[in-house]
């Protein structure tokens, strides 16, 4: 009697169906990620195939790591390397999960987060992060760039900086505005920044280096709203809990657009804000990271990528002139411009209400002077902070002071004339360049932000002031 053959069970065939539902998700997930960017104006990320050089990083066991990551929101991880890479000859490259596995199916799953996220890491810093998890300023033989004193700032810092910026800040434009007062006066745009403000440059180098730890306890900031719009937007980018102190009276619009981003927001009497930025710490935050909107050497090297631009769209510039808040502006751009270009000279603008910084110049030290509250709120405190004195005396030229009304002619100028809108601090920056405060010559003047509220700009348009 013949006996029928049973046909061979395929025991692969749910370990398949499973690597081929999870392989579609991934592809769903990837296409929407490409259109979200593609709506956001950015570039969708590129997922590079492992080579030989994988395998060798990826140590005895032969399973290399992904080229490529997404970061928890959605955005692509700087590249570790340039270009994409073929499988090796002979190499059955699973097609429809990033990066190549030489793990059994079932084992693909568990471990792709922590290789996403190890691999992320590393593309950002350029570093292997331990193995115990801790940042990358926990890795031996890197400085802790934060902790360092803010006069010690190189050019190499800043071009570190820019490296890890790539794909996070924009390159903003520099323009021509007409009727530039004694000279010639560009424009450096960066209220065209994602968040309107140059704080993302700081805020996104400084969380970069900070690597996994970051993850693990969130971060902070002091800020009266634009610093806090950076360090949101970038903790948010990376899946980071991110906290700001913000000062009593703080711009509405500010204080919307940090709660937009995820943030959380602690309001305090301002001479409570101040002293954080005096201590660097708020105890009831800790032990979260604690990114200095002014005197964090890693926040001034991303500040100071804007004057590497300067110096490459406007070679024989003569005179920069930045608003002066507390110092990391302007003395991260002094730190590229006057490394490379020494006989240009740097000024910190600021306002006849509150210039901490002409008072420390005509003292020969840090002096406490009074301040008014106005419609320019990002600039001008007491006095010029211990910490960034030794930077900001050697690093600027001098210090610019203009009026309350020619910061308000200065944003109705660039509004009327380049349908630019600028906040308070960007027009104290403009208002000095249209004076000719620092004589002739070429001028580039930092617009540092466009954050300005409704019911502040319309007196001004009105030719009054708010």
């Amino acid at each position: 009697m013949a006996v029928p053959v049973q046909p061979r069970r395929d025991h692969g065939a749910g370990r398949r169906r499973k690597l081929d539902a999870l392989g579609a998700a991934l592809g769903r997930r990837r296409a929407a990620l490409r259109r979200q960017l593609r709506r956001d104006g950015a570039r969708p990320p590129r997922v590079t195939r492992c080579d030989e050089s994988d395998r060798r990083r990826a140590g005895a066991d032969g399973r290399p790591e992904l080229d490529r990551a997404l970061d928890p929101a959605g955005r692509a991880a700087p590249p570790a390397s340039a270009g994409r890479a073929e499988a090796p000859a002979g190499t059955a490259a699973r097609r429809h999960l990033p990066g190549c596995f030489n793990s059994p199916p079932h084992r693909v799953s568990k471990r792709l987060g922590r290789r996403l996220r190890a691999r992320r890491d590393r593309a950002r810093t350029g570093r292997r992060l331990p193995r115990d998890g801790a940042g990358p300023r926990d890795a031996p033989g890197l400085e802790a760039l934060s902790v360092r004193a803010p006069d010690s700032l190189t050019l190499a810092d800043v071009q570190e900086a820019r490296k890890r910026l790539e794909g996070i800040a924009v390159r903003t434009p520099l323009i021509r505005l007409d009727d530039g007062g004694a000279g010639e006066l560009y424009l450096k745009l960066e209220n065209l920044q994602p968040i309107r403000s140059f704080k993302i440059r700081g805020s996104g180098n400084a969380i970069a280096m900070l690597g996994n730890s970051a993850a693990e306890t969130g971060v902070y900031t002091a800020s009266a709203g634009n610093m806090a719009q950076g360090v949101a937007w970038n903790a948010r980018r990376l899946g980071i809990r991110c906290t700001a102190v913000v000062p009593d009276g703080a711009p509405r619009s500010k204080l919307d657009a940090i709660h937009r981003l995820g943030a959380q927001t602690i309001s305090v009497p301002y001479e409570e804000w101040w002293n954080v930025l005096v201590t660097h710490r708020y105890e009831p935050l800790e032990p979260a990271h604690f990114i200095h909107p002014v005197s964090d050497a890693a926040v001034m090297a991303g500040n100071g990528t804007i004057g590497l631009e300067i110096l490459e769209d406007l070679p024989d510039v003569n005179v920069v002139l930045v608003p002066y808040g507390g110092g990391g502006l302007s003395c991260g751009i002094a730190t590229a411009v006057r490394s490379l270009r020494p006989e240009v000279r740097v000024y910190g603008c600021g306002v006849e209400t509150a210039a901490p910084l002409a008072a420390a110049i005509a003292s020969a030290g840090p002096v406490t002077v009074p301040r008014v509250a106005t419609f320019v709120d990002g600039i001008g405190g007491p006095v010029v902070l211990s910490d960034m004195w030794p930077a900001a005396s050697r690093l600027l030229a001098g210090a610019l002071v203009v009026s309350l009304a020619e910061v308000a002619a200065a944003i109705r100028h660039l509004i009327q004339h380049a349908a630019i809108v600028a906040e308070g601090a960007a027009g104290a920056a403009v208002a000095a360049g249209l004076k000719g405060l620092a004589g002739p010559g070429r001028y580039v003047a930092v617009v540092s932000g466009g954050n300005i509220d409704p019911e502040v700009l319309i007196p001004i348009l009105d030719g009054e002031l708010p």
